[in-house]
């Protein structure tokens, strides 16, 4: 019976293996994050708030730098504030909702683990 159920699993690898793995690491990944408040402008103010991962140094295969954290923007305060890393697709605030990107480490505050 273990041979059958081994075999199967075999059988079917290619094509539902990338799905499975992929709820296995969006699982993981709730596990070690923080939700946080997101800070920009001068003076700093809070214009996110958002979750911290602490796995992964990279987004989107590009490394982060030492002092930038990844982070998923969950809700928008100030939409038309500039992120402070911005990239080709997101320059403000309103167009990350939902996506990951790097913050400075400096300009985040844990609200919870």
């Amino acid at each position: 019976m273990q041979q059958e159920q081994a075999r199967g699993r075999v059988n079917t690898k290619g094509s539902c293996a990338d799905e499975d793995e992929d709820e296995d690491e969006k699982e993981l990944q709730t596990h070690i994050s923080y939700l946080c408040k997101l800070f920009a402008g001068d003076p700093p103010r809070v214009v996110v708030i958002g979750r911290v991962y602490a796995i992964g140094s990279t987004i989107h295969t590009l490394s982060l730098r030492e002092d930038l954290s990844r982070v998923v923007v969950e809700k928008v305060k100030v939409a038309d504030a500039e992120v402070p890393e911005p990239t080709s697709d997101i320059r403000f605030v309103g167009q990350a909702l939902g996506t990951f990107i790097a913050w400075p480490t400096h300009l985040l505050k844990v609200v919870s683990k």
